[in-house]
């Protein structure tokens, strides 16, 4: 016992702690640096791609010299998203992290299959957040991914702006996987995606981009995958024309067109920007013009009522406004001063009419196809419930409750420069 005493007294127990401490500083030394062993996915590009293989395009963000870029695009195939997502780890030799990843985006094909199974999987077991930015694309996955590479990168843009806002056509309606699931878990099962296109191909309002590609040797044809780089540069275009992508129970089974969400968003809470056109338009200072309007902001607020037992919304929507040009044929000395452009009855009757036309048509689309993107159900349930529960009862399928529901608008337009 008096033995053991003195191998554990004050003074031994110091040598005892720091042969310790020596002994576990010297094993972490030996361990490889973290950034050595893990990558960050900050983006992610999933499509169905021949033979039934699932293709995967990751950007990977890792800590190298500051002189090159910090972002790399990174694809590989698999006969499941697992596979894929193991074979781009054996690329970069890392383990892959995905709970920074801010932008996970379907291709086409496997929207129209099962879009639901690859994001559930993608937050349940591989943990990417669901506030990650959501959107359906056609395209390679590469070229995705190397899109938001040289986004980020050269063009100093985020990726979500892009993807939610598109000044002509008001497209302003934010899409993240909890919304996607939240439609889905509805009782209509009718979620909504952002569609971008990126092609080789110019068109109206794409971006263009300058990206690298992947050299032959890089390629991918077996399934182990290859990086995105080595093989020369290529022209991309990145576009976001305010198509919107239409899911019912986790498929894709229908596009909304730019022009028809630009309407739908009109009847959504969210402030919006945008422009109006109005053609053929004459008043003291101009005639047959083309008149472009901007959209400065928006109010809109709802009435829900009953008539004949059928549920009726009213919608309420005041449109903030200023001509922003006026095109003519032969000018006026009065109109190259913008302080004249002043909004008259011709233009606020103009842009009133073509607001309630174009309402009433994209409505009827929505009721055809049972669309119900607007959420109508969900108000009238929350604040009709005994009235719409009813109704709802008298139908053969809930789902098609839309077409029964009587919609009015009354627009109102203001304006600074409003002269009546």
């Amino acid at each position: 016992m008096q033995k053991f005493k003195r191998m554990f007294s004050p003074r031994k127990m110091v040598i005892w702690v720091s042969i310790l401490v020596l002994i576990i500083s010297f094993q972490y030394t030996n361990q490889p640096a973290q950034s050595q062993t893990q990558a960050i996915a900050t983006a992610l590009a999933v499509e169905q791609v021949e033979d039934g293989l699932i293709e995967v395009s990751a950007v990977i963000l890792t800590p190298i010299p500051a002189s090159t870029s910090k972002r790399k695009a990174y694809t590989a195939k698999g006969v499941d998203i697992t596979n894929a997502i193991n074979n781009i780890s054996l690329q970069l030799g890392k383990q892959i992290g995905f709970g920074q990843c801010d932008i996970m985006a379907v291709g086409d094909k496997l929207c129209e299959t099962n879009a639901l199974k690859a994001l559930d999987y993608l937050t349940r077991t591989k943990r990417v957040g669901r506030n990650a930015v959501l959107l359906n694309f056609s395209g390679k996955t590469e070229d995705f991914a190397n899109c938001v590479v040289q986004i980020n990168d050269s063009l100093s843009l985020k990726v979500s702006e892009i993807i939610n806002f598109n000044r002509e056509y008001i497209t302003a309606t934010e899409t993240n996987i909890e919304s996607f699931f939240k439609g889905y878990y509805g009782d209509l099962g009718v979620s909504t995606m952002p569609k971008i296109k990126i092609s080789e191909t110019e068109s109206d309002n794409a971006i263009p981009i300058k990206v690298e590609e992947a050299s032959s040797s890089q390629s991918d044809t077996s399934g182990s995958g290859g990086s995105s780089s080595g093989g020369g540069s290529k022209e991309l275009y990145f576009t976001n024309d305010g198509t919107t992508s239409i899911f019912r129970d986790g498929k894709k089974f229908t596009e909304i067109s730019p022009t028809d969400i630009k309407y739908v968003n009109l009847l959504q809470p969210e402030n919006v920007l945008g422009t109006f056109i109005l053609e053929n338009v004459n008043s003291d200072l101009f005639k047959d013009a083309r008149v472009v309007i901007d959209l400065t902001n928006k109010e809109m607020k709802y009435d829900l009522t009953f008539e004949n037992t059928l549920p009726k919304i009213t919608y309420e929507i005041d449109l903030y406004i200023m001509i922003d040009e006026i095109i003519e044929g032969e000018k006026t000395e009065n109109l190259l001063h913008t302080e004249n452009w002043f909004v008259d009855n011709s233009v606020v009757n103009g842009l009133t009419n073509k607001v309630e036309e174009n309402l009433d048509m994209v409505v009827t689309k929505l009721k055809n196809q049972n669309m119900d993107i607007i959420e109508v159900y969900d108000k009238f349930y929350k604040f009709k419930n005994k009235k719409f529960t009813k109704f709802l009862s008298s139908l053969e399928s809930e789902k098609e409750f839309l077409k029964d529901v009587i919609f009015d608008y009354k627009i109102t337009i203001h304006s600074s420069y409003y002269k009546r």
